[in-house]
């Protein structure tokens, strides 16, 4: 009745159990990372997947025991909450805004990084896409300097250049749909998400997966698009018996789950169970 009232494209609907929020963010040190991690807003927000295994770990839980497990270490700040990476503004148009973010978040990666010394790790493929596409277009010459000292990496990347080939697997997760996001395509980063997924057991993308219509909070406002979006993808993942499902971006992972009725969730979420030791009574 809001949406009817007030405006559809402001008030969200509720299509289907949503995520609950990320638990407490793990406590990790500065001294001796190998990387900044900074664990994106929508991974904060819509942490874990409704009706997920008790067993599963947060994304940013995932991350950080990832690293340990494959001879490194992930700092997270202290000062993370309250900074984004700006493309919720940039998605809407919202340029004054959007600035504002992308000034605010260079100056932190700048200073989290010890002046562009740490690699910085992004957890959603989007917002890795909107920190190399747009943000650098919004910047002052003086934070566009800082900006350029800087290394940004994608989960994906980081995943499939710096862990699976240190990282031992105890548990083979069967057949594994692999959903590419958009931003994941736009980076040529499909081949290594597949691969990245393949570490953990066989994995392939569905027929028909493409873009799933999700646009960040557009599958909240309007879902049909979503329905609509994904009918052939959704096809391909009915025509064969698959374990699990992946993607490397949460709000896609979340129009999936409500659309297509099957769980998915972040590649790095099923590395973890994947190369979780094995316990013996």
């Amino acid at each position: 009745m809001a949406r009817t009232v007030i405006n559809p494209d402001l008030v969200p609907a509720v299509p289907g159990a949503l995520p609950q929020a990320a638990s407490r963010l793990p406590a990790t040190e500065r001294a001796g990372a190998n990387a900044v991690y900074f664990p994106a807003c929508v991974n904060r927000i819509f942490g874990r997947p409704a009706g997920s295994d008790p067993d599963t770990v947060d994304l940013p839980r995932a991350m950080v025991e990832l690293a340990r497990r494959s001879g490194q270490s992930l700092w997270i700040p202290d000062d993370v909450t309250g900074f984004c990476c700006g493309t919720p503004w940039s998605s809407k148009g919202y340029q004054d805004g959007f600035s504002h973010q992308a000034h605010a978040i260079v100056h932190k990666f700048h200073e989290w990084s010890d002046g562009g010394r740490l690699p910085i790790i992004i957890d959603a493929s989007s917002c890795t896409h909107g920190l190399l596409s747009g943000v650098p277009e919004a910047l002052d010459a003086e934070t566009k300097q800082l900006y350029d000292e800087l290394h940004i990496i994608d989960i994906v990347e980081w995943l499939h250049n710096d862990v699976i080939d240190y990282l031992p697997i105890h548990h083979d997760m069967g057949t594994i749909a692999v959903h590419p996001a958009c931003s994941t395509q736009h980076m040529g980063q499909t081949e290594a998400l597949v691969a990245v997924a393949n570490h953990a057991g066989r994995a392939s993308v569905p027929f028909g997966a493409m873009c799933c219509g999700t646009a960040g909070d557009r599958g909240l406002l309007h879902p049909e698009l979503v329905e609509s979006a994904t009918r052939e993808e959704r096809t391909g993942l009915d025509a064969r018996r698959y374990d699990a499902f992946v993607s490397s971006n949460r709000t896609c992972e979340m129009g999936l789950d409500v659309v297509a009725g099957y769980q998915f969730d972040s590649v790095a979420v099923l590395l973890e169970k994947a190369s979780r030791p094995v316990v013996t009574p």
